[in-house]
């Protein structure tokens, strides 16, 4: 039985596209992954919608239906700013407090891992076949 879901957090922006880009890369992942998780969905920081306490609030109303019990929370942002290292640990705190009955989990943000190194490498490697 599947018994955790996956929010992406992304900053949001005033520009629908931007936004928009970041619904399609989320349900990419759901592709990829839905099978592991009950649910998989996106919350925005701020300039977009849905905002993080929602998109919490419906992973959780997913989750109760499902038997799931663990919310993973990964931010999607390539750096430790005050988003990743204030803003968002305080916004999850208190969304903590909704859910007694489920373990809310704040992932390491996307840069923090060497993993963008190898991303990164690849295509400036694949950039430089094309000279």
């Amino acid at each position: 039985m599947k018994k955790a879901s996956l929010v992406l957090v992304a900053h949001g922006s005033r520009i629908k596209a931007s936004n928009d880009e970041i619904a399609e890369f989320v349900k990419l992942i759901s592709k990829e992954m839905g099978s592991e998780f009950v649910h998989i969905g996106v919350g925005f920081l701020e300039l977009a919608e849905p905002l993080i306490p929602e998109a919490l609030s419906e992973a959780a109303k997913v989750m109760r239906l499902k038997g799931a019990r663990v919310l993973w929370v990964y931010p999607y942002f390539l750096a430790s700013g005050s988003h990743v290292s204030k803003d968002i640990p305080e916004i999850i705190e208190r969304e903590r407090t909704n859910y007694p009955d489920l373990t809310v989990k704040l992932l390491p943000y996307l840069g923090s891992k060497g993993a963008l190194l190898e991303v990164v490498l690849s295509q400036v490697r694949r950039f430089q076949a094309d000279l």
